[in-house]
Order: C-alpha cells, then structure tokens, then sequence
C-alpha cells in the first residue's frame, strides 16, 4: 500500500470520532440555539423509533402467544463455573455428579446449595502459558494480484500483560488485525518468521569475504511463485523480473553469528537462476576487511534459541514495506542449499620450519637458517582445513639475494652442480588425518620455488595458484579451532600445507660449501697463482644463503551442499554440524540436523487465520481436561455465518487435528459463549518442542478466516465445572445474585 501511514491514520480517526461526537453532543453546554432545538427534537423522535422498532416484537408475541398459546419456558436453574485447585498431595480426585457446594447462607439464613451437573476428572493441570497469532491477508493492501496475500504476522502473550490470568477488558482470542492501527494502538507486535543455516563454511575470520547461497527448489513450488511474481506484473505492466527485484530487494533481514553477537548484513542482492530449466534462486552479499569475525554460534553471545556449533547466518521477513515475502517464499520446497565463500587476504596465518614457530611481522627464512635438500616450511590455518576447499592460492615475496646474485645458475655455478632458477621445486602435501597426504613423495604435486619472468628471470613475488585440491585428499575436521595450531607436532591432527625443496640436490649450497672451496683453493694453491697475485684458474664458491620472504598472503574459495531430497540425503555429512532452522513465531525447529531432513520448507507454514495456543503445565497424555473460558460475546457473529473453528495438539513439532474421540464436549459453541471446553489428551503429546516454548503440552485453536467474529477472552482457566442452583421452596422465587468467589468448599470433604 504507497500511502499506509496515510490510511492508517484515517481509519484511527474514523475509529475515534463516534465517541467524540457523542462526547460533544452530551457534555457541551455551549452549542448554538437551533442546535439546541435540533437535539431536543431527535431525543424525544427517539421514543418513536423506539415504538416503531418494537413492531415485530409485538407481531411475534401476537403470533405465538394470542394466536398459538405457547407458553414461556419455566424457570432455569442457575449455573455457576467453580474453578477447583487441588492440593500439591492430590494428582487426580473425581468430582461425581450431584456433588454439592455451598455459597454460604442467605439473607434469611437459607443455606445456598449447588450441585455439580456432571461427572468431572480433575488434575494438577495449569495453564501455564497462553500465546496469540494472527496472520493478515486484509484486501485493502492491493498487491495487484488476484490472490490474497499475506500482509503481516503479529503475535501476542496475553497472560504476560494480565494480572492472575484475567483481563476484564478481554483480549482477542484469535489475535486481530493491526495493520492500520497507530503505533499506541496496537495490540500485537509484529512476530519473527524465516530461517537459518548453519555451516563451517561460514567461518569466516578476515579479510574480504564474499558469501552466495543458491537454492535449489523442487520445479513445482517455484512455479507457485512464478505465477504470482507473472501475475503482478501483468498487472502492473512490468516485466516479472522487475517485481522479483522489487519483491526480495528488501525481503530479508540478514545477520551473522559474530564475536560480539549478532552482525547486520547492510546490502545483498537476490537473483534467479539464468538458465529457465534450474529452479534456483540465490543470495549474495559481502563483508569488508573491517567487519567482523564471522564465528561459532554460543548461546552464551547469540541466545538459546539455536543448538548450533557452527557459525550461523540468520534471515527474518522484514515486514513494514511495500511486500511482504512470506507468501512467495512459504510455497517453495527445498532440494537443497550451496553455500559458496571466496575469502582474501585472510588473517592470522600461522608458518612453521623445523626450527619452530616463525612470525610473519617480519620477513623470515622460511626454509631455515641452512636451507637443504628436504627443508620445509608449513602454511596453516583453521579456516583452510575445517571446510570444504574448493580453491587455495597463495603468495609472498622474496627478500633481495645477495647483491651479486643476478641468476642462481651463475651465482652457484662454481659448485659444479649445474643449477638453473628452474631446478628449484617445491613439493607440496597437507596435513590430514595425523599424516601428509599424499603418502608418497612420488605422487605429491610438484611446483617452481620461484616464478621466473619470459627470460628465466627469478620475479620478486610467488603466487600459488595450481594447487591440486583432489591430490592432496584433505579430510576437513568441521570443528577445527584456530588454537588448535598454535603449535605443529607429531599429534597435530590437520591444519597444515608442507611445502618442502625437492630440487636441487646441492639446496642453497650450504652442504657442498665447504668442499668446493677447499677444493678451488688447493688447485689454485697448486697452481701457484694465487701467489702470483694473478685470478684463480679454479673460480671461488660464492657464499651460500638463505632466502627470506615476507607479505604472505592466502586466498581461498570453499563451498557447503545441505541436501533435503530423501533421495541424496547419503550426500549430506552428518558430523559436520550443517544445519537447517525454521523460525516461528513462538520458537525454532530444526529441519536439517545430523544429514537428515525433517521438513523441505523454507519457511513454516501459517495456513490459518486467527490462532490461539494455549500451553498446559502439569498434564500428562490421555488426560481429561475440563477448560473454562471466560469470554465477552460480540456481536459480530450475529450478521454471519459462526467461522469454523478447529482444535489441535503439538506433536513433534507437527500441529495435529484433534479427533472426534478426544473432543468430548464445548458449552462455548466455538468460542462464542463462556462455558466450559472439555477434551481428552492425545496419548502422544509431549513436552520437548522446538517451534514451541519447551516444557509445556501445547493446544491450538484456530480459524482460517472471520476470526474478529471470536468472542474477546477475560481468562482462560483448567479444572472447572458447571453447578447447578438447588433452591429450597422459599428461595424457588427470589432473584439470586452471587459476587464471583462467593463458593469456596463443598459441603462434604474430598
């Protein structure tokens, strides 16, 4: 709706202005002479209209009384509900029919007696918890579709707002619309509803970050949101790409688990698949050098709500704008979810040689003080072994050789070793399962110590951007910690690249030095040149040396597949702590945990209207329940037809109809009139739930349209009954009127 503040105010003045028209009429003395002579001509044309209006009285009474002779029914007992609580030594006491109670005595001295109507079980059960929701399709928010869309989710605790479970002013039972109400007015807040991932991929400590999430979707439920996104724009004269853009642009609400708690998402973008045939969809956004850590979910930091252990991204329906997702998104059914993360320049990389830790501060000698043949250097970090890698390149530059070291085949051409700048090779393994894989130094990839330009030239950088992935069989551990590799040994599980100088035999010439130049300076001795103070015949060894590097650098991509179809779930891992959540309003269930799949949805479903869920403490299954309901009859069900109500227990997570059998009887006629809702529990209700606070047996009444028509609640209370006034035969005639709490006992001991 463009203008919804606008119309917003309108419709709470429209709603406002009787009362204040009354007002003025009835307690303004000043009104102006004729206006006086006008109302006082309107009050007494009242006591026409009100003869008038009493014509088809008269007509009925005429027609069933003078004409019929029917006759009034007699008298009718007076009822009254008692509200038992039982004693903390007591679980169960049967209340049989015909039981009395007493209300004292009257003004006469009479003894005022009830008697209980019927058989009654009563229990400890309490209700311990009462929650509202109300889910808006109002036709005055024109989507420009042909079908009704939903345009909020509001929720509500009534009996966090009342004092000892009553209102006297009522509350709605089914929940109400809010939509156009001032912000003072409102009477319900806006609920929670989306989803959640979690995913080592996620784990993101440094750097630039770039993270897309594509769903792939069964092809029917994206045709469900392909027909309505069609039908908007064939409505608005835009082509349905735009009404996509326009729809989910602001959507969601994204956050991530982080240090300091939950990090906002500022931008992201939404796009479809290009190719028709794939029913995806994806969400990409970034993180800048200067966010912060993406880390492990911790309920101490991000709440209790989840049981993740990895990083967790969160996205929520945002709600106030011109769409609201949720009936796009609720049809879709997930195949499954590819998470991708592209990461550069992370931090915090930690770099061993045999020699111990080195600190990447400053430039180091990475392969040691006296690089060799077998020398090696180790590159880790826990974000490059606790996922699954799909790219790793890396980079550092070399520190100047020695001024006169211009080639390394010249430079190390006296040691007879024909050495090029080419010969130098790296062999390269990781760390996985308490061993380098490969095993075998014959299958491990093999790669220049430098990069030479087109001449053979040594460059002053290296970039590693071959590493062969499959070859090097890396096994993640999910939940690698970054303290973890704080130190390198025998018992390090993972966490490592080894990167070790195959080539040339000779290594920097440190082994061959001393050799070589004994040998040049007995030739040349025995030549007697050097005492001639001529050049040796035999050259001199230049000095070996150990190269240093600095500005290392490491870039990674690394993916995630959760799968939902029960035909792929072996493609799933179950010890590595992906997960898949469902926000409802009143709690979280998970529908991916372990690798399998309890629910394809990507949102919870929320088909009705109105709902009331009402969540009982002290029960257990197969119990009788004897509810009262306290409710304020409205007049609107006078005008239509009485909305279908429907009664339900959760289970499992899963709202399930109640059946005939456990429906025994409702005084309320669907929540219309006060009286009492009998009910027999499911055998299979429990107290552990996800979707729902834990801890209580949960029942949910609900109506999928017309659910203003409800009568409004005062208090809902368990262990009621219904009594019946026993009049003796000098009270058979006198009026009865009893203050609430006037019956404290029954007349006889339980």
């Amino acid at each position: 709706l463009l203008y919804r503040n606008i119309t917003r105010a309108i419709l709470s003045i429209q709603a406002k202005s009787p009362a204040f028209f009354r007002r003025s009429l009835e307690q303004n003395d000043a009104h102006e002479p004729h206006i006086g002579l006008l109302l006082a001509f309107l009050d007494q044309f009242r006591l026409v209209q009100d003869d008038m209006n009493a014509l088809t009285e008269r007509h009925l009474r005429f027609f069933y009384h003078d004409l019929l002779g029917q006759k009034p029914a007699g008298m009718v007992p007076d009822l009254v509900h008692l509200i038992v609580r039982l004693s903390e030594k007591t679980s169960e006491v049967t209340i049989p029919k015909g039981f009395k109670a007493s209300a004292g005595q009257d003004e006469r001295g009479e003894n005022l007696i009830f008697e209980v109507r019927d058989t009654y079980l009563l229990s400890q059960a309490r209700i311990a918890d009462i929650r509202t929701l109300f889910v808006s399709r109002d036709p005055l928010v024109d989507y420009f579709t042909r079908f009704r869309l939903v345009s909020g989710i509001y929720h509500d605790s009534p009996l966090l707002r009342v004092s000892g479970n009553r209102n006297e002013d009522g509350w709605a039972t089914l929940g109400e619309e809010q939509l156009f109400m001032a912000e003072a007015d409102r009477t319900m807040q806006n609920a929670s509803v989306g989803f959640a991932i979690s995913s080592s991929a996620l784990l993101l400590g440094s750097g630039e970050r770039e993270i897309k999430l594509t769903f792939s979707l069964q092809p029917a439920s994206l045709e469900q949101l392909t027909l309505l996104v069609t039908d908007i724009a064939n409505h608005r004269k835009l082509r349905p790409e735009e009404v996509f853009q326009e729809v989910f642009a602001s959507a969601f609400t994204l956050t991530l688990s982080s240090e300091e708690g939950w990090h906002h998402i500022g931008h992201y973008e939404v796009a479809l698949a290009d190719e028709m045939e794939r029913s995806q969809f994806s969400i990409s956004f970034s993180l800048a050098a200067s966010a912060p850590a993406i880390t492990r979910y911790s309920p101490a930091v991000h709440g209790p709500d989840l049981q993740a252990t990895q990083p967790v991204l969160r996205a929520h329906l945002r709600q106030g704008g011109q769409f609201f997702g949720y009936s796009f998104l609720e049809p879709l059914v997930l195949e499954d979810i590819h998470i991708e993360v592209a990461v550069q320049n992370i931090g915090n990389v930690r770099m061993f040689n045999r020699f111990g830790p080195l600190d990447l501060n400053s430039p180091v000698e990475f392969l040691g003080p006296i690089p060799a043949r077998g020398s090696y250097f180790l590159i880790g970090h826990e974000e490059l072994f606790c996922k699954k890698l799909s790219g790793v390149s890396m980079s550092w530059e070399y520190q100047p050789f020695p001024e006169d070291c211009r080639d390394l085949g010249t430079y190390f051409g006296a040691y007879g070793q024909n050495v090029k700048n080419s010969s130098y090779q790296l062999n390269i393994s990781a760390r996985t399962d308490y061993q380098f894989a490969p095993l075998t130094e014959s299958r491990r990839q093999q790669v220049g110590l430098f990069d030479l330009d087109d001449e053979g030239n040594i460059k002053r950088s290296r970039s590693l951007d071959n590493l062969d992935l499959g070859l090097l069989g890396i096994h993640p551990n999910h939940f690698l910690r970054a303290a973890d590799l704080d130190r390198y040994s025998r018992d390090s599980q993972t966490g490592f690249f080894r990167f070790e100088l195959a080539n040339p035999v000779m290594g920097f010439g440190f082994e061959a030095f001393p050799g070589v130049f004994a040998a040049a300076v007995t030739a040349n001795a025995a030549q007697g040149s050097l005492l001639k103070g001529e050049s040796p015949k035999v050259p001199l060894p230049k000095n070996p040396f150990a190269p240093s590097i600095d500005k290392v650098r490491i870039d990674y991509k690394a993916e995630d597949l959760l799968v939902f179809e029960e035909s792929r779930l072996m493609e799933n891992h179950p010890d590595s702590g992906s997960e898949f959540y469902l926000y409802h309003p009143f709690g979280v269930s998970q529908s991916l945990t372990a690798g399998k799949s309890h629910s394809r949805k990507l949102l919870p479903a929320l088909p009705s209207e109105g709902h009331l869920m009402i969540g009982l403490d002290r029960v257990k299954p197969g119990q009788e329940l004897n509810l009262l309901f306290d409710l304020i009859p409205g007049k609107a069900w006078e005008m239509g037809l009485l909305p279908d109500l429907r009664w339900q227990a959760l289970v499992s997570d899963e709202w399930r109809p109640l059946r005939a059998e456990h429906l025994l009887s409702d005084e309320t006629r669907g929540l219309m009139e006060t009286g009492i809702f009998r009910l027999k529990l499911p055998t299979d209700v429990r107290t552990e739930h996800r979707s729902m606070p834990n801890g209580f047996v949960w029942l949910c009444a609900s109506v999928d349209h017309k659910a203003g028509m409800i009568s409004r609640t005062r208090s809902i209370s368990a262990n009621a009954l219904v009594a019946a006034f026993k009049p003796s035969e000098i009270q058979k005639n006198t009026p009865l009127h009893l203050p609430a709490g006037s019956i404290r006992d029954f007349t006889e001991p339980i």
